[in-house]
């Protein structure tokens, strides 16, 4: 997010760059979930995690992991795309 604050395209860029970029990082985790079959599960750590500020522990499961870095990219181009496309 910094090298998309780093454009100079100004703050209103930047928080439209962020809001879109949570939204498809939302996507593409809601995504991983049910490729992996552990949506349920995986809804109930995040809005426990949420609710509480804590991260659940669990022990013997491998942590699933979300390319963050894709969604910020397709966040930062939607918003260039709107700013000054359309």
């Amino acid at each position: 997010m910094a090298a998309v604050g780093a454009l100079g395209a100004g703050w209103t860029f930047v928080l439209l760059a962020m809001v879109y970029t949570a939204l498809v990082g939302a996507a593409i985790a809601i995504g991983v979930l049910i490729w992996q079959g552990h949506l349920i599960e995986g809804l109930k750590e995040s809005s426990r995690a949420f609710f509480t500020f804590k991260a659940g522990k669990r022990a013997g499961k491998p942590h699933i992991t979300v390319p963050y870095g894709v969604a910020i990219g397709i966040g930062a181009m939607w918003a260039w795309i709107e700013r000054f496309v359309f």
